[in-house]
């Protein structure tokens, strides 16, 4: 009866390790889906930030692209008057 009992401990103690490790396992697959799925959800989040951003870009460069040219524009202006102001001035002389 003694020899059965301890064979029944052991086999108590080995289902028991047998638990633990299928515990570990399990443990560390469902932790390496939730960090693939963090992964997957912050790779979607980054893209759709990037989309903003370089939508936002192109505004910002579009709108650089129209200040610049009126700037040109009232620059080539002005010059034309200057240069008139100085001739004017030139030939009175």
């Amino acid at each position: 009866m003694e020899k059965e009992l301890d064979e029944l401990a052991s086999q108590v103690s080995e289902m028991k390790k047998k638990l633990v490790a299928f515990a570990e396992s399990r443990a560390d697959q469902a932790k390496s889906e939730i960090i693939e799925q963090a992964n997957r959800e912050a790779q979607a989040y980054l893209d759709s930030v990037r989309k903003e951003a370089q939508a936002e870009a192109l505004k910002i460069i579009d709108k650089g692209n129209k200040d610049t040219e009126a700037l040109k524009k009232r620059t080539a202006g002005s010059i034309s008057s200057a240069v008139d102001v100085i001739i004017r001035s030139v030939l009175s002389i």
